[in-house]
Order: C-alpha cells, then structure tokens, then sequence
C-alpha cells in the first residue's frame, strides 16, 4: 500500500500527501505561450517558472497573474543555474524577485541550497503569507546511496513543508536507491515528500515513484522542464494504470 502523509499540506482545495498529484510545469521563454499554457493545463498543480522568462517580461506577467483566478494551485519557482534552471543573476536579486511573486502563488519552491540568510528570508516571508513552502534539492550529476538521500530529504523537511529531491540516475541500481529511500522516509516521517529519478535511466520513476510514497510528478505542460520528463497528456493514464 502507498505510504501517505500523516499531515497533508492544504492549499486551496487541493491536499498534498494524500493521492498523487501531478504537477504541469510551464516553462516557456515568452509571455504569451506562458499565460496561454497557465490557462489550459488540467493537471492537479501548476509549477510556473519564472527563471524561464526573459527578465523584462517579469512586471508584465505579474500584472497577468494579479487577474488569473483558478482552483488550481500555483507554484512559483525561480531556478538557480546551478541547479537546472536558468537565472543567472546573484541569489540576493533571484530570492527577491521570487518573493515578489508570493503575493500571487499558492505554493513556493526554494532550493536547500541557497545561501542561508537569503532562503530563510523567503521561507519566513512564505510563513507570514501562509504559503506553504517546498525544499528542493537537485543533483544533476548522479545519484548518491540510500542513507544519503534519505539525510537530504529530511533536511528539505526541516525547513520546509514539503520536501522535494531530484537525482540524476546513471544505473538501473540508482532508480532504487532513491525509490528505498523515499518508501522509507515516507513511512518514518509521514510528511510529504517529492522524489525524482532524472534523465532516461529514471524515466520510469515518475510514473512509479508515488507508488513508494513520492507525492507530486512533474510533467510538462510545453517544453521540456528537467530531463527524462513525461508530456502531461500521457502521465495521467500511465499513473492511473499502474497506480
């Protein structure tokens, strides 16, 4: 049986720890493509990164979002070069350009990461706001053991309400390290938990991995956000016939 979240994180109607989830994740270079793929992805979430959009598009698409009303839940998410994404500018100006955006998001993603003083000055921000906050961890590199794993989600999870962990799988052997570490985490901790297996190897594990307790599956809603991504009009089936 899936492992699920004794303390689900609410946001809106939506419940994160319960069922998985599917998150479309929009990252598009333009404005216009953006706004349009916000308004049609169906999907239980909708990750919006901003590192995507050209710098001086950013007042404008603030000025959409303050008139975009949905159910849906939206993240916002402003990715560090270092960590796949593609905002090039120092983290004080990155860390305060994502909290210019909470006044519009349901849900915040900060990199663990991040220089200390400027992720808890988002983390602190988000919690005056409510917002509930994810910790993530990326390591496009490879794919460390168990025991590893299994320390950096618990240390998303102590400043975070929702920890999320994303490895890139050079072996088959990889795709199962995280896949224990995540069933076993889930179970100990009972809270929710994000777990990726990045590139072709770990494909798989983004139809799987909820199955062992991983919350949320990232698919693309337009281009491709992170290797070995499934488009969001086929993960929906997948997850329902093998879940």
């Amino acid at each position: 049986m899936r492992p699920t979240a004794k303390k689900p994180i609410k946001t809106k109607k939506t419940e994160i720890g319960k069922k998985p989830l599917i998150c479309a994740s929009i990252g598009e270079k333009t404005l216009e493509k953006s706004i349009s793929l916000l308004e049609e992805a169906e999907a239980d979430l909708i990750e919006l990164r901003i590192d995507k959009i050209k710098k001086d598009s950013l007042g404008e698409l603030q000025r959409n979002l303050s008139t975009y009303q949905s159910d849906t839940p939206l993240l916002i998410t402003n990715r560090r070069e270092k960590e796949g994404g593609e905002y090039r500018g120092s983290e004080e100006e990155r860390t305060d350009i994502l909290t210019s955006f909470m006044e519009f998001a349901d849900i915040i993603d900060i990199e663990l990461m991040t220089p200390r003083k400027h992720r808890e000055k988002v983390i602190n921000k988000a919690s005056e706001k409510a917002i509930p906050v994810i910790v993530s961890h990326h390591n496009y590199s490879m794919t460390t053991d168990t025991t590893e794993i299994t320390s950096k989600i618990e240390e998303c999870l102590e400043t975070g309400d929702i920890a999320k962990v994303a490895y890139t799988a050079r072996t088959p052997t990889d795709v199962l390290s995280l896949l224990r570490a995540t069933y076993n985490t889930k179970k100990q901790i009972g809270r929710p938990i994000c777990s990726i297996s990045m590139g072709e190897i770990g494909r798989h594990s983004r139809v799987i991995a909820p199955a062992y307790g991983s919350d949320i599956t990232y698919a693309p809603a337009g281009k491709d956000t992170a290797p070995g991504q499934i488009p969001l009009h086929r993960i929906k089936g997948l997850m329902e016939e093998t879940i």
